[in-house]
This record gives structure tokens, sequence and C-alpha cells, in this order.
């Protein structure tokens, strides 16, 4: 290594020399000068004179070597120490190069380093697998080589304002080398050299989680309103078809307004289906899961669903050969299944084919239209595709909201994929939709696998109702017209109806009885005090007690624990009469039969 090398600079060198030669030249010509004179002065004899001379030259010689001796070494000293610091400098300059290099090779990030030109001359192990170029083909790459073509417009500005000195922090589609194409978030800066030094995070998966997230937030908003909505058109339809079945009851056949009423009574029942569907969505629906095959299931649906599709194409099944068993309410398996191939019957029109397919699948493979979590590693898949024209990108981003269609008016509700959607959260599966215009849809639909041996829940068989006339029921509701029907309803089946539009009231009228009620019909949702804790204190108070709760909302009896106290019923808004009845007199006859 020269001492160029290390630091010192050649003009240093050159000085150092000019001066050493200078300093010799000046103290030679003064010796030679004024040593000549002296000797001369106090020498006469010539020989004596040349002796003189020749000891006066070694003495010069000797002098002036010593001198430059000491002289040189000073200087050589003094290079040494800088030679020292240099070779410091260098190594730590070394070290400081290797750490960074390292740092930079460990990086999640793509770290770029470019010419002002755009033109890439270096990048790290991140930034070349992220784009999917070897790191030899990158070099030389520019900018418009990885910017999608959609960005191409935005290259040229903001190199400019990297060049006056301005970063940038910005998003780009970007496009790896096999075309595909990612979301980079870009942080880039100009250096002292003018060179560019670009940072770029691949935020895909983010975006399509925070999509996701917004997605989720947004559908359980509508859905809360949904369920608000539901319940309160369950008090409604309660009234209106409690009031036609007893308006029906309390006229002959051959009444002109039977007819009519009967119609009303109709329209009724088809605004519960509404409801009930509203609450799939809001996931407020009765959820009985058990351990069920999921290829029985499709089994068990397949002679609904070929009605369904009937002439308009051909429904095939592609099942797994291995039982898929999955913790899920049959009913709901069959409604998600009907509305999924009749979106597919509307998709092919006529003469096209839909495909039910289930497999067993390992680890998460989420999609881009992943709707909702994975709840298990291992998962069951069922899928519905058709060969339709496919969904466009904006409508795939509505598919899932309620009464969105692309149907005409009257042909939909739009709620078919949204009670889908509320069926497979309940479920804890997750929905992923591959789709493109011209190439047809599939919809997936994951679920949580669980071990056959799980016990599921079974239905409890009812009994046959025997009528009985002698009891006493306190009928509990906060919306006078439901009140009055459930009253009404029960009035002739049983000895005695009590009407209490509150839990105060109720528990002053049993307090004046002095517990002399058979069973409480209580709406779960009051104001106050809530049906479920009405029914704890009026335990305390008569033993055995029966209760039989109501709601508008299907799933608040399944969130309630049971009573070992007493046995308990639900019946859910809207009800008929009848069917009050005989849920009643099967509380009633049970009670009966345990005091017998």
């Amino acid at each position: 290594m020269t001492l160029e090398g290390v630091g010192v600079e050649r003009p240093m060198l050159e000085r150092v020399a000019w001066r050493t030669a200078l300093l010799f030249a000046i103290v030679g010509v003064l010796w030679i000068l004024f040593s000549d004179k002296l000797v001369a002065f106090f020498v006469t004899d010539p020989h004596e004179i040349t002796r003189v001379q020749i000891f006066k030259g070694w003495f010069f010689v000797t002098v002036t070597s010593v001198f430059l001796y000491f002289m040189l070494r000073a200087q050589f000293r003094l290079w040494d120490r800088e030679f020292m610091r240099a070779n410091q400098a260098v190594r730590a300059l070394r070290a400081s190069e290797v750490r960074l290099r390292t740092l930079a090779e460990q990086a999640s990030d793509g770290i770029f380093l470019c010419e002002s030109t755009g033109r890439c001359v270096d990048a790290n192990a991140a930034g070349c697998q992220m784009i999917g170029y070897a790191p030899d083909e990158v070099r030389g790459l520019s900018i418009p080589d990885v910017v999608a073509p959609q960005e191409s417009e935005q290259i040229e500005p903001q190199l400019k304002r990297l060049m006056a000195g301005q970063p940038i922090k910005t998003h780009w589609h970007l496009r790896r080398k096999d075309g595909s194409i990612f979301h980079g978030e870009i942080n880039a800066r100009r250096l002292p050299d003018g060179r560019i030094l670009g940072v770029v995070r691949d935020v895909t998966e983010r975006l399509r989680l925070e999509e996701n997230l917004r997605q989720s937030q947004k559908m359980e908003a509508v859905g809360q309103l949904a369920g608000g909505v539901a319940h309160d058109f369950n008090n409604l339809l309660t009234v209106i078809m409690g009031s036609c079945d007893l308006a029906i009851s309390s006229l002959p056949d051959d009444h002109a307004a039977v007819r009519f009423l009967r119609e009303v009574q109709a329209g009724g029942e088809r605004a519960a289906a509404l409801t009930r569907q509203l609450l799939t969505f809001s996931r407020r629906s009765s959820h009985e899961p058990r351990v069920i095959d999921l290829n029985r299931a499709v089994r068990d649906t397949e002679p609904l669903l070929r009605r369904l599709v009937g002439n308009h194409g051909t429904l095939e099944l592609d099942l797994d050969p291995s039982a898929l068993h999955v913790r899920a309410d049959p009913g709901h398996v069959g409604q998600v299944l009907m509305n999924l191939v009749s979106n597919s019957k509307e998709a092919i029109k006529s003469g096209g084919t839909i495909r039910i397919r289930t497999s067993s699948l390992g680890d998460p493979l989420p999609g881009d239209e992943s709707i909702a979590p994975a709840g298990s590693a291992c998962r069951v898949r069922l899928s519905v595709s058709d060969d339709g024209p496919g969904i466009a990108p904006e409508a795939r981003q509505r598919l899932f909201e309620p009464f969105y269609t692309t149907k005409p008016p009257g042909k939909g509700t739009g709620l078919g994929l949204s009670v889908v959607f509320g069926i497979v959260n309940q479920c804890e599966g997750a929905i992923v939709v591959e789709s493109e215009p011209g190439r047809g849809t599939t919809i997936h639909i994951d679920l949580p696998k669980v071990d056959p041996m799980v016990p599921g829940s079974e239905r409890a068989v009812a009994k046959e109702p025997i009528v009985r006339g002698n009891q006493t029921v306190l009928v509990v509701e906060d919306e006078p017209a439901v009140r009055l029907v459930a009253a009404q309803a029960l009035r002739g089946s049983v000895a005695e109806v009590i009407e209490a539009s509150d839990a105060v009231e109720a528990m002053r009228v049993a307090d004046e009885r002095g517990g002399r009620i058979d069973l409480l019909l209580t709406d779960i949702t009051m104001p106050g005090m809530t049906g479920g804790e009405l029914a704890e204190r009026m335990l305390d108070r008569i033993p055995g007690l029966r209760v039989l709760y109501t709601s508008g909302f299907l799933c608040e009896m399944s969130n309630r624990k049971a009573d070992s106290r007493t046995r308990t019923g639900f019946i859910q808004k809207p009800f008929t009469p009848e069917a009050l009845r005989r849920k009643v007199q099967e509380l009633l006859v049970d009670a009966e039969q345990d005091t017998a």
C-alpha cells in the first residue's frame, strides 16, 4: 500500500522533497563559501590546505548525512502516524460498508440504487426477489421496466422532484418479471453524489387485509341495522298474522273477508321469510350446529338443487370420496347451496354447467376476495362454479352487501349472498371468490374441519301437545299489539291469561296472586329489566314456573344459559296463534308429567 493510497497526498510528498533538497543546497553553498575562506585565513601551507580540504569534505558529508538522517526520520515518523490513522480509517470504512451491506441484504424491504436517469445499478436480495429478477438482471433495468403501465405518467414528474432534492413517498403498482402486479410503497431520495436511493415495500397483503377489515366493519354495521329492522318487522308481523288468524277463526269459512284475510296471511309469511333472511345475514338467526358430513349434506340437497336448475343447465357433483366433517347447521348448509346455485343459474342463463365440488384443504390459502378469516388450519372446501359471463370487478366489491343485485327490479331481493355471508361467519368459515369477466365464477366456502367423534347437538323430539285448561299464563310484552294478540290466542286454551307491559308490572301481579302462575310468556328484549332477568326473579318466588321466551331475534335464546330449576322454551316472532298455543301447552304438559 502506497502512502498516497492511505491519505498522504502527492503535493505534500513533493513539498517535503523540494524542502529537503533546497535545505541541503543552501547548507552546501554556505559551507563551501565560508569553509574555504576560513581555511585560507587560518592555514597558509598548501599541503596543509589540501589535508584540511579533504577533512572538510568528509566532515561536510558526515554532518549532512546525520542531519538528513534525523530530518528524514522525523518526517517518516510523521508519515507513519498518518499511515496508521489512514489505515484505521480504511478498515473502519470497510467494516462500515460490510455492516451496511449486511443490513441491506437482511432487510425485508427492497433497496434500489439508481442513477439520476432512473437506471438501476444495484439492489439488495429482497428487492431482486420482490420484482422477480436475478441480481445481474436488475443492473441495467430502468424504472419504467418495473412500473405498471397505468403509473408510467408519474415517473418523470417524480424524478424531477428527486433531482430537485425533494424526497418522495408514494404508492405505485409495480410489475414483476413474470408480468404480475403488486402494490409497492416507495420512499426515495437523492444522494449527495446525484444518484437515487429507493426503498420499496410490498404492501399488497396489507392493503388486502385493510380492505377486508373495512368490508367486515361495513357488513357488521349493515348487519346490525338489518337485525334491528328485522326485529321490529317481526313484532309488526306478529300482530298482522296473529290478528288475521284470530279473525279467520271467528268467521265462517264462506265469509267474503276470509279470502282477503288469507291473502294478508300469505303476504305476512313471505315477509316473515324475508326477515329470517335478514336475521341470518346479521348473524342473529337461530344456529343449531352439529357435526355433519358435508358430502351427505350436499347429496341430501341435490334433488332440490336439480329441480331449481331445471332445464336451464347441467348440474354436476364432484364430491371428495372421504367423509368431510364440519360443525354446521344442516339447514343452513342447504340454504347456502340453494342461494349459490340460484345465483349460478341466473348467470348461465341457458345451456351452461354448474359444478359443486367438495375437497379437503390443509393450511389456509387466502384469496383476493377472502371475506372472513378461516377458523382452522385444517379446512373443508365447498365450491360452486359456473361457466357464466363472470363478475365485473366493481360488482365483486359489493357482492355480499344486502339488497345489492344486478337483476332487474322485481327479480330478486339482493339477500341471497348476504345470507351466505352471515351463515359462513356463524360457522367461523371463509368465503373466497374467483371470477373474471368472460371466464365464469367460482365461490369457495371454507369451513373448519372437525373430529367426527365430537358430539353434535340433537334436536329434541317434540311431544304431542295435550290440551289442558286449568293453568294460568302471565304474558309480559312491551308492545301492546303483540301482547293483545298473544293473550287472545291463549284464551280458551288455558284457564286464565294475565297481561303485563313490563317486568315491574309482572312482578307486582305475581305478588298479588301469591305466586299462582303456571307459565311465564315473556319477550327477551324489553326496556329496563330483560325477560331473562325477570324469569330469574320470578323463579325465586315461584319454584317450578315454566318459562316461554319470545323475541324477534332468533339467536337470543341460544345465548342464554339453561336454568336447572325449570323447563324453558322459545318461540320466534312472528308466530301464529296456533303455534303459540301448541308451544305453551307443550311446556304445561311437561309440568304436569313432572308432578305426576
